[in-house]
């Protein structure tokens, strides 16, 4: 028997195409929250969508936070960012892997 050939850590673009079209659930959403994970999905799905719904997401509230609480401490207001961003990670991402899941689907067919 032969043994089966490793898959390489960069795969090729229509194996990329073909792993996110296999991301549906909220698992790999929630494992944005992991440091460097985004990275990793990244470069094994060949795109950086829900890395970029994540940042800019995270942004647009990081700012709309400081602008609509100016009374709070900053210690505070450090708490509720950190807090905001453990909820608001995983749906973002969830945005970001459904876009890219899409434009693949698209290019496959």
């Amino acid at each position: 028997m032969a043994a089966k050939k490793p898959a390489p850590l960069i795969p090729d673009k229509e194996q990329g195409l073909v792993n996110r079209t296999q991301d549906t659930g909220w698992g790999r959403a929630t494992a944005h929250l992991i440091p460097f994970y985004s990275l990793v999905y990244a470069i094994t799905r060949r795109t950086i969508t829900p890395a970029l719904y994540v940042l800019g997401g995270s942004f647009i509230v990081g700012i709309a936070l400081g602008l609509s609480t100016p009374e709070i401490p900053e210690e505070k207001r450090d708490s509720i960012s950190l807090a905001l961003a453990l909820v608001i990670t995983p749906p973002l991402a969830k945005a970001g892997i459904d876009q890219a899941r899409k434009f693949a689907e698209e290019k496959l067919q």
